[in-house]
C-alpha cells in the first residue's frame, strides 16, 4: 500500500469520502436535516430502551415535505434519558 503525505492511500480514499459525504449533507434543506436527526434520536432511543432507560426524542412529525416542521413541533432538549 502507497503513501501520500506520510498517509496510506485507503486512509486518504476514507478521508476523501468523509469529506464529501459532509459537504453534501451540508446542503441539504434544514427539515431534512431535522429529519435526519429525529431518525438518529429515534434509532439511539431504541438502544437506550433495550438497556432499561427512558429516552424520548423529538415529537416532530414526518410528512415528506421540505417545509413541514415547526420550531413548536420540538421538545426543549432533543432526548431525554433517565437512569
Amino acid at each position: 500500500m502507497g503513501t501520500v503525505d506520510g498517509m496510506s492511500t485507503e486512509m486518504a480514499k476514507i478521508l476523501a469520502g468523509k469529506g464529501r459525504r459532509r459537504r453534501t449533507l451540508a446542503r441539504l434543506p434544514y427539515a431534512e436535516k431535522v429529519q435526519a436527526v429525529i431518525q438518529l434520536q429515534e434509532m439511539a432511543a431504541a438502544i437506550l430502551r433495550s438497556r432499561g432507560k427512558y429516552a424520548r426524542p423529538w415529537g416532530a412529525t414526518r410528512s415528506g415535505t421540505t417545509n413541514s416542521f415547526q420550531a413548536s413541533q420540538f421538545s426543549e432538549y432533543p432526548i431525554t434519558i433517565k437512569q
